[in-house]
């Protein structure tokens, strides 16, 4: 039987918990088929048939969202554990199709270890006839030819195993490697696998955000890890004068820059897997505006605790909008004028920190990058000039009924000093 035009990818497992080498398998199963699957689906068993758990199926559910939060074509399902009892992979097909309808050829992607003992697999025979699968070398793992559709993967995964990292986090010890940061950071917060719960588990604690700088300098280098803390720090700074909330201020900034260390394609293909829709405008002619909206959209999927007002700022800073928090805005101008900017013109804009209205100083920062990227004849994203206008608007017409004059350097062009 040959695959029909609508093949949707199954993925199920324990996941107890979700490691590397799961997201490795996944990575190259899409890396090599991927173009010929609409999605993936990431299903958790409720009960497996063939080992216990003592995790409940909501920790290793939550687990698979953020393990595989960045990943495109993916969607985290709960279906076999709203089916409840023990879980077959029988009845995962027999829900799939149900969603999907028959037309549907589903694809089973498998690591080569559970390829290897398919046979022993309830109604092994109907799910051989029904089914492709797809199958990921794990370590030196060679495929048996048991004359089934399959699709082999060129590329092999790490042989990691689920059995090494739960004893090893049950005696204490560290799995560098084994599992991402923001699945680890979830088994302490819920206490898994024994190990001992950190109780400053908060997204504003000092646990996660020295997390988060030890990743970020490897991330984006020296150089941009420099700017990123000075925004933070200076978001801190303009929060306080401007009454907003200095820890989300500090969140915002330090998060920021995420993914600025993408270049034009490497940004396009982040969003890609992100599943973000962009306009065709902007993913082709101002890649370079997206690293917030894809640090936002990724931490959302990965820390769900972060608030939602702090990831609209971080998606905010590069274009702003006409709807700006003053959250946004203390990121959007902190981003100008942290202390690493040596720009002519930012020690004028500057100086008016905390004389300004946080509005009235935001139309100033946007002036001056506007004129500046101009300037430089680099590509404005297309929301810029409804941002811009609806703001200058807004100003002109406070001025208007005040009876006041709008203050001489307000719209000052910085590139007049950069000739």
């Amino acid at each position: 039987m040959e695959a029909r035009t609508r093949c949707i990818g199954i993925f199920g497992g324990t996941f107890n918990p979700p490691h590397t080498g799961h997201e490795a398998v996944l990575r190259i199963a899409l890396a090599e088929f991927g173009d010929r699957l609409e999605k993936v689906l990431v299903v958790p068993a409720n009960e497996p048939y063939y080992k216990e758990t003592a995790v409940p199926a909501a920790d290793r559910l939550e687990m698979c969202r953020r393990a595989f939060a960045g990943f495109g074509q993916v969607e985290v399902s709960d279906l076999d554990i709203r089916r409840g009892g023990t879980t077959y992979t029988v009845d995962t097909l027999a829900d799939v199709k149900a969603i999907y309808g028959d037309d549907m050829q589903p694809v089973f992607i498998l690591g080569s270890d559970s390829f290897a003992s398919l046979e022993w697999w309830k109604d092994a025979d109907r799910l051989s006839e029904e089914c492709i699968f797809l199958v990921v070398k794990r370590g030196s793992d060679e495929i048996p030819d048991a004359g089934r559709r399959v699709w082999v993967c060129q590329e092999a995964a790490p042989a990691v195993s689920s059995t090494g990292i739960r004893e090893s986090l049950g005696h204490g010890d560290t799995v560098d490697g084994g599992v991402t940061p923001q699945v680890m950071w979830y088994i302490q917060r819920r206490n898994l696998y024994g190990i001992e719960q950190m109780t400053d588990m908060d997204v504003f604690s000092d646990t996660f955000i020295e997390a988060r700088k030890r990743e970020l300098l490897p991330r984006v280098g020296e150089r941009r890890y420099a700017h990123i803390m000075g925004v933070a720090d200076t978001a801190r700074e303009l929060a306080c004068v401007y009454g907003v909330d200095p820890a989300k201020a500090f969140l915002a900034g330090l998060l920021h820059d995420w993914d600025k260390h993408y270049d034009d394609d490497g940004i396009r293909a982040r969003a890609d897997e992100l599943g973000l829709v962009i306009p065709d405008e902007v993913y082709q002619g101002a890649p370079q505006t997206l690293h917030g909206l894809t640090a936002a959209a990724w931490f959302s999927r990965a820390y769900p605790e972060i608030p939602a007002d702090v990831l609209q700022a971080v998606s905010r800073h590069t274009t702003g909008a006409v709807d700006m928090s003053d959250l946004d805005m203390v990121v959007y101008i902190a981003d100008a004028l942290e202390p690493g900017r040596h720009f002519e013109g930012l020690d004028a804009l500057r100086a008016q920190v905390g004389k300004d209205s946080l509005e009235e100083l935001f139309i100033s920062v946007q002036a001056y990058w506007i004129s500046l990227i101009v300037t430089r004849k680099r590509t404005l994203h297309p929301d810029t000039f409804a941002v811009w206008n609806h703001y200058a608007t807004r100003h002109k017409l406070r001025k208007a009924q005040e009876g006041t004059p709008a203050p001489g350097d307000w719209s000052r062009k910085p590139a007049e000093a950069l000739e």
